[in-house]
């Protein structure tokens, strides 16, 4: 007689049967569970073999031996991924740039450009120009990118003028500043970001160690926010730059393709009220002057019929 006992929820089993038994090792590794606590909060994940997929409880925290940040699992039917901090990327263009630290700090988070950080902010907060960034609007941007937030303390009194500053921050949250977590602060009025023992902040432009010069030590610490990304971090198209659509480019590239093909000089002038061209061809004297593309494609037309219906093949 072989006895198998399982113990699942305090609950110990004995049988005799083959088909029992493998009834109660299937029931017995739906109940196995491998614990893995998210965040420093009550939230414990669970992930179940029978059902193949992951489970959360609220209320039950795990010892901090056990606790692991840097994991990818379903949470309902989301994806989980690792976010990184990067070094703030201005691009390459004017319209890309934007100096002030809450566009750098999305930048630094999705790689997006400052620029279309700045335009994303614009666009929920109706700013013409973006230099000071309100928190709301930020993570409104952040959570449009798929970055979603959790609001931390750690125990601590967080206050712009007598909340702790990024040096205590940094030393009260030892354990939990894991190399796979990324805060987002607000530390003397100044957007920045934590990742372990890397910091980046629009001033720095790269990642660079906690105990770096460039970094603000002194600077209180107001806000703080865990971000983690669901699935996969995303660009709006919102952020990309509308392409300006210039509807006198086909007439002008047409217009100049003729113009040369004819050898007529295209004579072009700009003054305060917009442009005019004229078409120095004889053929038309009287009627040379033109304000738009389409107008001088016109004359040229007319001129190179002109040209054909007197024989000057050399035109063709």
């Amino acid at each position: 007689m072989i006895t198998f006992f399982f113990f699942c929820d305090h609950v110990c089993l004995s049988c005799n049967s083959l088909f029992l038994k493998g009834f109660l090792l299937l029931f017995t590794l739906s109940h196995i569970y491998d614990l893995i606590e998210y965040s420093d909060s009550d939230l414990v994940i669970r992930y179940s073999l029978f059902e193949s997929k992951w489970k959360f409880t609220v209320g039950q925290q795990l010892p901090a031996d056990d606790r692991r940040a840097n994991f990818n699992f379903n949470y309902g039917d989301i994806l989980m991924t690792q976010l990184n901090i990067k070094a703030v990327n201005h691009g390459t263009t004017k319209a890309d740039n934007n100096g002030y630290c809450g566009p750098s700090a999305i930048s630094a988070i999705t790689g997006m450009t400052t620029g279309e950080a700045a335009r994303l902010i614009r666009l929920e907060s109706g700013q013409i120009r973006v230099r000071g960034t309100h928190t709301n609007h930020l993570l409104y941007v952040l959570s449009k990118c798929n970055v979603r937030h959790e609001r931390r303390s750690f125990g601590l009194k967080l206050h712009r003028r007598t909340g702790p500053t990024l040096a205590g921050w940094l030393k009260a949250t030892v354990k939990e500043r894991t190399a796979n977590r990324v805060f987002l602060l607000v530390a003397g009025w100044h957007w920045q970001l934590v990742q372990g023992r890397r910091y980046v902040c629009g001033l720095v432009g790269e990642p660079v160690s906690i105990k770096s010069k460039k970094v603000k030590r002194r600077a209180r610490v107001a806000e703080v926010y865990e971000l983690w990304c669901d699935q996969k971090v995303v660009v709006p198209p919102q952020a990309r730059k509308p392409k300006s659509v210039d509807p006198n480019a086909k007439w002008r590239r047409l217009s100049k393709k003729l113009a040369e093909k004819l050898n007529v000089r295209l004579d072009v002038e700009r003054d305060a009220v917009g442009w005019t061209c004229w078409v120095n061809a004889e053929e038309i004297e009287g009627n040379q002057f033109c304000t738009s593309w389409d107008e001088v494609l016109d004359r040229l037309e007319t001129v190179e019929d002109i040209r054909r219906g007197y024989g000057f093949l050399n035109t063709e």
